[in-house]
C-alpha cells in the first residue's frame, strides 16, 4: 500500500509508526531499575544480619525451676484484728504545788526513779515556823491561866482526874483553848505542805522548777509516772466489734525496729459501749509478760487473734495473683507445676485460709512460683 505513495510520504509514515527511543530515556530507565534492585538487596542483607534475642526463643520446656514443697494438712487459722495503740500508765499525775513561796530545794532530776515519800521540792517555811513559835507561846500562857482557874475553884491542877469534865470544858471555852489548838493543827499542816513529796513510787518527767524561783512561775512541780502498772489504749473498727471481747488475749509488738525480736502479751480489760463519730470503739488492755521496754506514750501494734480450727491454711508465699485471680501451684506426679484457682475464707498478716481450690493431701509448691507456668517442669529441692 505504501509503495504507491511518493517517497517523501513513505518516509513520514515510517517515522510515525516506528518512532526511535532516545539515549537519555534509556539511561533514565536503567538508573531506576538499578536503584530498585540495590535497595531490595540491602534490605534483605539487613534482615539477614539482625541478631536474635535468645530470651525470646526460650520455652518453658527448657527451664527447670527448683522449688520447695509441703503436703497440705488441716490446721488452725487465726483470724486477726490489727490495730495501733498507745501505752499509758494507770498511775500518772501532775504533781501540784501545795503552797506558794520561794523554792529552796530541788533534790531530784528528770528521769529519776523515786520512792513514795521522797522529797521533790522544798518551799521557804520561815513565816510558818515563826507563826508556830508564837502559837506555842500563847498555848503555854493559856494553859497557865487554866491551872490558876482550877486552883481558884478549889481543884488541884496536878490531879486532872479529880476535876469534873464539865469544869474542864467550860475552862477550855473560857480561855479559848480549842481555837488555839485548831490554829496549831492548821500551821502544822501548812508547814508540812512546804515540803512536796512523791505520792507514790515512779519516774519523774517534765521537771522544770529551779531553786530560787517563785512557785508562781510554774504550773506544776513535775509529772510522776508509775511504769510498773501499764495499759494499752487502742481502737477497733465498728465492723470488728463482734470479734473483740473483754478478757480476750492480745499480742503486742513495738512499732520501732530492734536488733532483737520484741513481743509481749496482754488481756483486754475494757471495751467501750459507745462508738465514736469516726466509727471506732475504744479498748483498753492490761499488759502481761513481755521483753518490750515499755514507756508511757509508746506506740505499739496490737494483734487480736481468734482461732479457727481444722481448716486449710497456706502461707502467703504459696499464693500468687494471676489474671486478677489467686493461684496455688501443686506438684503433679510427672514433676510438673499444676495451676489451681483458689478461693479464700480469710486472711491474716502471714497466711490465708483456703476455702476451695485445693484439698488436704495435695503437695503445694511453697516458693519460686512467681513466674511458674501451667505444667512447667520443676525440681524439688
Amino acid at each position: 500500500m505504501f509503495n504507491n505513495l511518493p517517497v517523501r510520504w513513505r518516509s513520514w509514515k515510517i517515522k510515525t509508526y516506528y518512532p526511535t527511543v532516545s539515549l537519555r530515556a534509556k539511561l533514565f530507565f536503567s538508573t531506576v531499575v538499578i536503584f530498585a534492585l540495590s535497595s531490595c538487596g540491602d534490605k534483605n542483607e539487613a534482615d539477614t544480619d539482625q541478631p536474635t534475642d535468645p530470651t525470646v526463643t526460650e520455652s518453658f520446656s527448657e527451664r527447670l525451676t527448683e522449688v520447695d514443697t509441703a503436703i497440705l494438712h488441716p490446721s488452725t487459722f487465726y483470724r486477726e484484728v490489727i490495730s495501733q495503740g498507745k501505752v499509758a500508765s494507770t498511775r500518772k499525775i501532775d504533781v501540784p504545788f501545795t503552797a506558794q513561796g520561794l523554792i529552796t530545794e530541788v533534790p531530784v532530776k528528770a528521769g529519776q526513779q523515786v520512792s513514795k515519800g521522797d522529797l521533790l521540792v522544798a518551799i521557804d517555811d520561815f513565816m510558818v515556823r515563826n507563826d508556830i513559835k508564837k502559837l506555842e507561846t500563847q498555848l503555854k500562857q493559856t494553859q497557865l491561866n487554866i491551872e490558876n482557874h482550877y486552883i481558884n475553884l478549889g481543884y488541884q491542877p496536878d490531879n486532872l482526874e479529880g476535876i469534873p469534865e464539865a469544869v474542864k470544858r467550860n475552862a477550855a471555852i473560857e480561855f479559848n483553848l480549842e481555837s488555839l489548838r485548831i490554829e496549831e493543827e492548821r500551821l502544822n499542816h501548812e508547814l508540812a505542805s512546804r515540803r512536796i513529796t512523791a505520792p507514790f513510787s515512779g519516774v519523774i518527767t517534765d521537771l522544770e522548777v529551779n531553786e530560787g524561783a517563785h512557785t508562781s512561775a510554774y504550773k506544776k512541780v513535775c509529772t510522776l509516772i508509775d511504769n510498773r502498772s501499764l495499759t494499752i489504749h487502742f481502737p477497733v473498727l465498728e465492723s470488728e466489734m463482734e470479734r473483740v471481747q473483754k478478757g480476750q488475749s492480745i499480742q503486742i509488738e513495738p512499732i520501732f525496729q530492734s536488733s532483737e525480736e520484741l513481743s509481749g502479751t496482754g488481756r483486754i480489760t475494757t471495751v467501750s459501749p459507745t462508738v465514736s463519730e469516726q466509727g471506732m470503739i475504744d479498748c483498753v488492755a492490761q499488759i502481761g509478760p513481755s521483753n518490750i521496754p515499755y514507756r508511757d506514750g509508746m506506740r505499739v501494734n496490737v494483734y487480736i487473734r481468734d482461732a479457727v480450727p481444722n481448716v486449710l491454711v497456706l502461707p502467703k508465699s504459696a499464693v500468687v495473683d494471676r489474671q486478677n485471680r489467686l493461684v496455688v501451684f501443686t506438684l503433679s506426679s510427672e514433676d510438673r507445676a499444676y495451676w489451681n484457682y483458689v478461693e479464700l475464707g480469710g486472711e491474716n498478716s502471714d497466711s490465708y485460709l483456703i476455702r476451695d481450690g485445693v484439698q488436704a493431701g495435695d503437695t503445694i509448691i511453697m516458693n519460686h512460683n512467681f513466674d511458674l507456668a501451667h505444667l512447667e517442669r520443676i525440681r524439688v529441692k
